[in-house]
């Protein structure tokens, strides 16, 4: 009796097992479940949210260039470095050439800017003055712009104006300028206090060569 107890239950599990594998085999599969697509209205405010988002220094800039009457290439140089500026609360005008001319600390640099460059080049023009009648001190001052061009980052350069009968200074400065520049006011602004360092690098090389001069001659 045991016995057919016993078969009677493995009959049972095995027509159960059967049964669970065939079931198996028929149920249709799950498909994965799909990432939820976003809806057309969310795209839609999406992107008005984001066309609103415009800089206020872009707004600035259009600003300026509509009451100067000036039109600019839709390209970045030029646009990043008025971004710059008007970062450090400098105000800047465009000569005939419409490069920028920008005040800072007193002095007026000219920066010449274009959209086809990746670099920008600064002008610090008729910083220093200088008669052509004294002969003695055109000699140190000759010899003092060399001394700094070998020494300072910055070049200077000197120009004649013989109606005027002077030599007048400039300093040159060529520097990277692309947007993407992290800081690029804080860039501009530490190129504008090198340049202006180079004055006082250029007075104190006079002094020193005058010293010589008379140490020499005494």
């Amino acid at each position: 009796m045991e016995k057919v107890v016993s078969i009677i239950l493995i009959v049972i599990i095995m027509a159960f097992a059967i049964w669970w594998l065939i079931r198996s085999w028929t149920e249709p599969l799950v498909p994965p479940r799909k990432k939820k697509e976003p809806q057309i209205d969310e795209v839609e405010d999406k992107a008005v949210e984001l066309s609103n988002e415009t800089s206020t220094s872009e707004q600035i800039i259009e600003e300026d260039m509509e009451q100067m009457n000036i039109t600019l290439p839709d390209t970045t140089t030029r646009t990043s470095l008025m971004v710059a500026l008007r970062k450090l609360n400098l105000q800047y005008d465009f000569d005939e050439d419409q490069q920028f001319l920008v005040t800072y600390q007193g002095e007026c640099f000219r920066i010449i800017a274009e959209n086809e460059h990746a670099w920008i080049h600064i002008q610090d023009c008729w910083w220093y003055r200088e008669s052509l009648d004294d002969i003695d001190n055109l000699a140190l001052l000759h010899r003092a712009v060399n001394e700094c061009n070998i020494r300072d980052v910055n070049k200077i350069v000197y120009t004649y104006n013989k109606e005027e009968r002077e030599i007048g200074l400039h300093i040159l400065r060529d520097i990277i300028w692309l947007p993407q520049i992290p800081d690029s006011d804080q860039y501009l602004q530490t190129t504008f206090d090198t340049m202006l360092r180079s004055h006082h690098f250029f007075f104190r090389m006079m002094e020193n060569l005058r010293k010589e001069e008379f140490a020499r001659n005494h």
